[in-house]
């Protein structure tokens, strides 16, 4: 569960206290820079977690939140708007490329721009992309720990000569 403030909490109960403000980054080691999003018609400038400033561009999408299960995978549904390119331009340019993509998603309040209002951005790595021309949906996971093998080094004659 995030850890909201009060002042979202309120927002969320009452409708006061500034309008919602979702925000997507879309983010890959193989590109230097990243894609920050914002539910809004206008762009916005956010303070990060770590106390930079970040411009938001506005772009309509829409997710749901992950819900728990007793199987312990937790997804986001992701739809992003695809009219301007901007998001399936930045997923061609990772094409071929093994690594997930990074999505964090950040709440603010028009009110309250210097915080993220849920805590700790939520963190998932994107997958199962698909695009066209009027949008770009994925599902985001949070990284696969139940499937992966107990060591986490694999020990092979290739890495370790020393075994054979």
């Amino acid at each position: 569960m995030p850890d909201y403030t009060e002042a979202l909490k309120e927002a969320y109960a009452s409708a006061t206290g500034g309008v919602i403000l979702n925000t997507l980054q879309l983010s890959h080691p193989a590109l230097e820079e990243s894609l920050f999003l914002v539910q809004d018609f206008t762009s916005h400038t956010f303070t990060l977690e770590d106390e930079t400033e970040q411009v938001f561009q506005p772009a309509p999408f829409r997710f749901t939140l992950p819900a728990s299960g007793a199987n312990g995978l937790q997804e986001l549904n992701i739809a992003i708007d695809n009219v301007d390119q901007q998001v399936s331009d930045f997923l061609a340019a990772l094409e071929g490329d093994p690594e997930p993509v990074l999505v964090r998603l950040r709440t603010y309040l028009s009110t309250h721009k210097e915080e993220p209002q849920n805590g700790l951005p939520l963190s998932l790595y994107l997958a199962d992309i698909r695009v066209n021309n009027i949008e770009c949906t994925g599902r985001a996971a949070f990284a696969d720990i139940i499937n992966r093998p107990f060591l986490s080094v694999l020990y092979t004659v290739t890495r370790f000569p020393g075994l054979a």
